[in-house]
């Protein structure tokens, strides 16, 4: 980055970016919606009308951020046992040292640990929408980049056939779906007790349909609505947790010294195997580790992404029209010789030994969000689904790492990182490794 504390403009995608120097952090994440909103930025970017990008109503984020934050700690004992059958499908039971594609076998077991939550086993299982959420994803990604050299004037005409995979796929996962959300529905308008709704099924789903109904006006609960509620749920929790979990792994096998200290802090806090109900925060050094490789490997180089609704005036730079997309550099964050002791370093403990002082002791967590932790976004469009994602890792991981050895195949290490045009890192997707299970 040659302009650390200057704003400068960058082009992706056809579309300029304002971006502001790390300093200006505190300052974007507290403009307020009516001034500087993500979801604008996201639906103009990636052609939210198609792609559901940017589509999340008020009361999605309100029911994920506290409803479904809300029901993590009860779910550890059945999400374990989904975590158990997502990975034993993914990778299997092996005596001996099995190759395997690290990023699909990584995104089987999210999608299929997330879907057993929030649309119950049966369907959460299937082969047929595990491939679904894992391929929606890519076709949005795909669609996103090939209409970014099409004259601006003849997107709107060329989105529908550029976005038509995403599209057709966005209608399969609806139409999946569509009898298990019914029978919610008719549940909740039938039943006299609603709160009797708001609890776990046996089988550990989540009584999202009916957080949601609770929220939402009678008008809005609409069939159409809570449909597009599960599949940006979908859309948004999976590749994101998948990707984390990837460069987890990564990291990990490049540091195996990690993982016996990790197995022995989960023989600590787990009784007979089984974690406890809880956000898991007894796991301190897991949570180090996840924090560090968040930090080691951003998912991009920028963070705060916003549109601005009015004319706005920062500390910094020129006064910037409406509709002018910002973003903030992350890079001088994740790499600052202030914040940072040896900053290049890849240290898992790092944040488990800062925690130890006086004062910090419940801060620098993976969940965090602030200046010094940009990868959830802050104020009051940070992430609401962190939670989930800090115990869907957790949980899979901790499995992972007790019921399996794993490494690089020969001649594989962490590839060298190489950025995209719109600011996000290519994380090299083609990882090799060797599984064994341990007895």
């Amino acid at each position: 980055m040659q302009y650390p504390d200057t704003p400068y403009i960058i082009k992706t995608q056809g579309l300029p970016y304002v971006v502001f120097p790390s300093h200006a952090f505190d300052e974007i994440k507290r403009l307020p919606e009516r001034i500087a909103s993500a979801q604008d930025f996201f639906v103009k970017t990636y052609f939210g009308q198609y792609t559901t990008a940017g589509t999340e109503t008020h009361t999605l984020l309100k029911a994920v951020s506290v409803d479904l934050a809300r029901s993590i700690p009860a779910k550890v004992p059945s999400r374990q046992e989904d975590a158990k059958h997502a990975i034993d499908e993914a990778i299997g039971d092996f005596p001996e040292w099995k190759e395997a594609q690290l990023f699909p076998a990584v995104t089987q077991i999210i999608a299929q640990m997330n879907a057993c939550s929030f649309i119950g086993r049966e369907a959460g299982r299937s082969k047929h929408w595990v491939n679904l959420v894992s391929r929606y994803p890519f076709q949005v990604m795909i669609g996103t980049f090939m209409i970014a050299p099409v004259p601006r004037i003849f997107q709107s005409l060329l989105a529908p056939l550029i976005f038509a995979p995403a599209i057709i796929t966005k209608w399969r996962m609806k139409w999946a779906i569509t009898p298990i959300i019914k029978k919610d529905m008719h549940e909740f308008l039938n039943t006299a007790d609603k709160k009797n709704l708001l609890r776990l099924t046996e089988d550990g789903k989540v009584p999202f349909t009916a957080s949601l109904m609770t929220r939402y006006k009678p008008k809005e609960a609409t069939l159409s609505q809570l449909l597009q509620d599960y599949i940006t749920v979908a859309f948004e929790s999976t590749p994101s947790s998948a990707a984390a979990l990837y460069l987890l792994l990564r990291e990990l096998a490049a540091h195996p010294e990690l993982l016996d200290i990790l197995r022995d802090e989960l023989r600590e806090v787990m009784v007979d195997g089984k974690l406890p109900k809880s956000h898991l925060a007894e796991l301190r050094k897991m949570d180090s580790v996840m924090r560090e490789s968040a930090r080691a490997n951003p998912f991009s180089l920028l963070a705060l992404y916003r549109l601005l609704r009015v004319p706005t005036q920062l500390s910094v730079g020129p006064t910037l029209p409406p509709g002018t997309l910002i973003c903030v550099d992350v890079h001088h964050i994740t790499n600052s010789k202030d914040l940072w002791k040896e900053p290049e370093k890849f240290d898992g403990l790092r944040f488990h030994e800062i925690r130890k002082q006086p004062g910090l002791e419940n801060k620098h967590q993976f969940v965090s969000t602030g200046a010094d932790s940009p990868g959830w976004g802050d104020g009051t469009m940070a992430c609401p689904g962190r939670l989930f994602a800090n115990s869907t890792i957790k949980i899979a991981l901790a499995h992972l790492i007790m019921h399996y050895d794993f490494k690089y195949v020969e001649g594989q290490s962490i590839p060298v990182k190489t950025s995209l045009p719109n600011g996000s890192w290519n994380p090299g997707l083609d990882t090799k490794f060797l599984f064994k299970s341990r007895k």
